[in-house]
């Protein structure tokens, strides 16, 4: 198995192609735009981004993707079960965040399986306001895929797979289940 240093670094040069490869079809905001082009600066003005983690073991990745990407909020989507439920009622924490509404959200979940938080996170943020979503991943079964696009058909996804028929006898989503124990051990 890979030791934790270097699945690490690996998964951070990963999610930063993921994040750039996702962020290349930005578009400038053009109100911004022509009043920064009129107070003389050349730099171009990006859509806000925010950029948001399904787990908190995940949110240093997310942190460094963030590094390359300008004037991003970085935010976490987390999943407390209330004392006396069954249920999970995902719950956004960001600060100083832009409107939703006028910002790319690229939301990131190493490992899709079923799809179901991932699904409650593009719930809650589709209720927030967020029209402009896209998923990242690593790692994600057809299932989960399906399942996610089903109820959010107009979403962004990049994947590096997806697994279409895993065999049982060799689970690749075995030992990438609890993604937080492979990256810090």
């Amino acid at each position: 198995m890979t030791p934790p240093d270097e699945f690490r670094a690996f998964c951070s040069q990963l999610l930063v192609l993921l994040a750039m490869e996702s962020t290349r079809t930005l578009l400038l905001d053009k109100a911004a735009e022509t009043a920064a082009l009129s107070a003389g600066s050349t730099r171009p003005v990006l859509k806000r981004m925010v950029l948001l983690s399904l787990s908190s073991p995940c949110l240093g990745l997310v942190h460094q993707a963030a590094d390359f990407i300008p004037d991003v909020s970085v935010g976490l989507v987390n999943f407390p079960r209330p004392a006396n439920s069954q249920h999970h009622e995902p719950r956004l924490h960001l600060v100083n965040a832009p409107a939703l509404a006028e910002a790319r959200v690229i939301i990131f979940n190493p490992v899709v399986t079923t799809g179901a938080l991932t699904g409650l996170a593009l719930d809650l943020l589709s209720g927030s306001g967020a029209k402009d979503v896209t998923l990242l991943c690593f790692l994600t079964s057809a299932d989960g895929l399906g399942r996610i696009l089903r109820t959010h058909p107009s979403l962004n996804i990049w994947t590096s797979a997806v697994i279409s028929e895993p065999d049982p006898r060799r689970n690749p989503f075995l030992g990438l289940s609890d993604f937080g124990k492979r990256l810090y051990g």
